[in-house]
């Protein structure tokens, strides 16, 4: 971006309206994770754009990576972060910014949250 609109838009506050809305969108979002997942299920900055849930072992990452794929949840396993695979823990990392609306990440959310609950009893029910 040109140094000079930058500039302006710091002198003429429409830099701090930007990243106000963009903080105000981040919680709104987070909202919604805290509303859908579990409590303690995930980690997470309050105005961030990405969620950290651990999984336990026995998931299959690949499953529901692919499942939530399909519902317009980005998600990556955490094998995509490890350097070392042999030590690399069952994880996903959500995001819940980027152009999803709100309604579709809700969505993605409950169905996130109804596989984890999943996983840990040892039993899925999609509908």
């Amino acid at each position: 971006m040109n140094a000079a609109v930058v500039a302006d838009w710091v002198a003429n506050g429409t830099f701090q309206q930007l990243t106000a809305a963009v903080r105000t969108e981040a919680k709104a979002r987070q909202a919604l994770a805290a509303r859908f997942l579990k409590a303690g299920s995930f980690r997470a900055l309050a105005e961030g754009y990405h969620l950290w849930m651990p999984l336990p072992a026995s998931a299959n990452l690949g499953e529901m990576v692919n499942i939530l794929r399909q519902h317009s949840l980005s998600v990556v396993a955490s094998e995509a972060f490890a350097i070392d695979q042999s030590i690399a823990t069952a994880a996903l990392r959500i995001s819940i910014g980027g152009t999803i609306p709100r309604d579709r990440l809700e969505r993605g959310l409950r169905l996130l949250g109804a596989l984890t609950d999943a996983d840990a009893s040892g039993r899925i029910s999609i509908v």
